[in-house]
């Protein structure tokens, strides 16, 4: 933390919650990741999120937005917006309905913006990797793959 400007002292409770809370901690590091991630998709007009649905359909496809959004860990507000963001580009396509839930699946166009974003995302992941170093890298996967 920054120094104060300030006489008054520190409540010891708040010190202790801003030293070694797991939750600041990790919130800050996706942060810090999520812009090193910005900065590389930037150069490829596609935002981190774009990317992410993009490859989660493309890996899956025939995925209903209720499976995307528990896999991904998204409020279902926000991937709905994201999902309109990318099909109005022509990027992903409904394949199927059943009832409401609709199956999707990558356009030719977002299959070919995936694959032209990959240099991207690599050098954005070859440098998150240097960021958090071997061990801490690790153990973002260990967790996550949870």
């Amino acid at each position: 933390m920054p120094p104060t400007h300030t006489t008054e002292r520190p409540d010891p409770v708040a010190v202790r919650v801003a030293s070694g809370c797991l939750l600041m901690r990790t919130r800050r590091l996706s942060r810090i990741l999520t812009r090193i991630y910005m900065e590389h998709m930037r150069a490829v007009d596609m935002s981190v999120s774009q990317y992410t649905l993009l490859a989660a359909i493309g890996a899956n496809p025939g995925v209903c937005a209720s499976d995307l959004s528990a896999a991904l860990d998204i409020e279902k507000s926000t991937l709905s917006r994201e999902l309109g963001s990318i099909s109005r580009n022509g990027w992903v396509r409904v394949v199927a309905t059943e009832g409401r839930a609709q199956a999707l699946a990558l356009t030719n166009d977002g299959a070919a913006r995936l694959s032209a974003a990959m240099t991207a995302w690599e050098a954005a992941q070859a440098a998150a990797h240097i960021e958090l170093g071997p061990l801490a890298a690790h153990l973002v996967d260990h967790f996550a793959a949870r």
